[in-house]
């Protein structure tokens, strides 16, 4: 048991929090002028991923086993992923991608009027930690992707509650998967076009329009319309966070930020099924759960369209020499 809870926390710790984190932050740091389009491309992996190895995985253990499944997963990381991962970072030329970077570093009146900041700004973690402009872009983050981890673990009984085909619902993650990917390419180009500030209020409006439908609808098709939205919110998510923290708090220290936000992000996915579990065994109802999130996540759209009108309370970066 001890051996399962230390795998299950590593996994879910230092792959979907820490690789996650990695991957973003380096794309928000490489590019420049073109940021949103490469997190846009970047982000394609994960509704790939979502799209094929469900199919992948069930044929394996329906063949081979569990036991295995979790051998191969751990091979191909180590023997394919992790070489590319290492041949493609010699590759980086430092002079291309700076040639990408066409942005030039605002001034300090930029940076308290949540313009974009110079490169050069470093943020210590006491300075993280009580700036308030921190705090106020998580809701918008956290929202979206607790919700849905949530309603996902618990899939088999809302599913159940709704008594809709279970297969049948399935296949609505691969139109589930599509509508992420489509989201983050289009918001990649529209964050270059304009910036992330404009594409942010937008990230958890498909989902409560998506979820108010799901509390009413009796026809199977609502799952797809469910499906979809949740698609093209987390598509927005994936590529407009690292962006907009960029933006905001520059990519000195963009790894220290989106560390402490991934790891908000990751216990408050690893919170949202257990809570979930505790209100529905309490004798909760789906019904009032799901309308809960649905008013939530229209709550976290409005007040991420107020986030950028107020001014921080205070700027205390140190400056880089």
């Amino acid at each position: 048991m001890l051996s399962v809870f230390i795998g299950f926390l590593l996994i879910r710790n230092l792959g979907q929090g820490t690789l996650t984190m990695i991957s973003s932050t380096a794309m928000a740091r490489m590019f420049g002028a073109f940021r949103g389009q490469a997190l846009g491309i970047a982000s394609l992996g994960y509704p790939l991923s979502e799209a094929i190895f469900p199919f992948i995985i069930a044929f394996w253990i329906h063949e081979f086993g569990w036991r295995s499944g979790w051998v191969l997963l751990g091979a191909l990381l180590l023997v394919f992923f992790s070489p590319a991962v290492i041949l493609l970072l010699r590759r980086h030329s430092d002079k291309g991608i700076s040639l990408l970077m066409k942005g030039q570093p605002a001034r300090e009146s930029d940076v308290k009027n949540w313009k974009r900041p110079s490169s050069a700004v470093r943020w210590t973690m006491g300075d993280i930690l009580t700036d308030r402009r921190f705090y106020l872009l998580q809701m918008p983050m956290v929202v979206p992707p607790a919700f849905l981890t949530g309603l996902f673990f618990h899939q088999t009984s809302l599913m159940d509650w709704k008594d809709w085909d279970l297969h049948a619902v399935s296949a609505g993650f691969v139109l589930y998967a599509a509508a992420r990917a489509l989201s983050s390419l289009a918001a990649g180009s529209v964050i270059d076009r304009f910036s992330a500030r404009s594409v942010f209020p937008w990230i958890p409006v498909p989902l409560a329009v998506a979820i108010l439908p799901l509390v009413m609808g009796h026809e199977i098709f609502w799952v797809y319309f469910y499906l979809g939205g949740a698609g093209l919110t987390m598509g927005l998510s994936v590529s407009v966070s690292s962006a907009v923290m960029a933006e905001v708090f520059g990519t000195e220290s963009l790894g220290t930020i989106r560390g402490y936000q991934s790891s908000i992000v990751v216990m408050a996915t690893a919170a949202a099924p257990f809570l979930m579990g505790l209100f529905l065994d309490g004798g909760g109802s789906y019904a009032v759960l799901l309308a809960g999130i649905g008013v939530l996540t229209g709550l976290s759209a409005v007040f991420s369209a107020l986030i950028f009108r107020s001014a921080p309370l205070r700027v205390s970066p140190v400056r880089g020499d």
